[in-house]
């Protein structure tokens, strides 16, 4: 049995969001190119109710996955179900499913566990999720 090796990402490369002002923001002021350096993990948080963050999130997935090979996307949203966020992909012409079923985009919903219909505990796999409201 061999163990898994992990190949360090090259430093040196810089993906494009796709949009100039936020590579711009994202470069250091040195780097001749600007944007998401590889290997980097990008976090965008926001308040449920703002939708503009999540679009602006959505379409920066897509640019990434669509100008850079053998990338991935792990979603993780909290503020709708999975399929109110699939009809807004689509709404846009936004095929996200393509990236889906080539496995470069996986959803991580947590819908069921923050909204208020949910159980005090629930369990993903091996983890126990526990919910408490004051």
């Amino acid at each position: 049995m061999t163990t898994p090796t992990f190949k360090s990402p090259d430093q040196n490369v810089i993906y494009s969001t796709g949009l100039q002002a936020l590579d711009q923001r994202l470069g250091s002021d040195f780097a001749e190119e600007k944007g998401i350096p590889a290997g980097s993990i990008v976090l965008i948080l926001a308040p449920p109710e703002s939708n503009l963050s999540t679009l602006f999130a959505q379409k920066v997935i897509l640019n990434l996955l669509e100008s850079t090979p053998n990338s991935r996307a792990y979603y993780m949203h909290s503020s709708r179900p999975r399929h109110v966020l699939e009809k807004e992909f689509h709404a846009y012409n936004w095929d996200v499913n393509k990236y889906v079923r080539e496995k470069k985009w996986e959803f991580i919903d947590m819908w069921h566990i923050t909204s208020s219909h949910v159980a005090s505990s629930s369990k993903i796999g091996k983890i126990d999720i526990k919910r408490k409201t004051y």
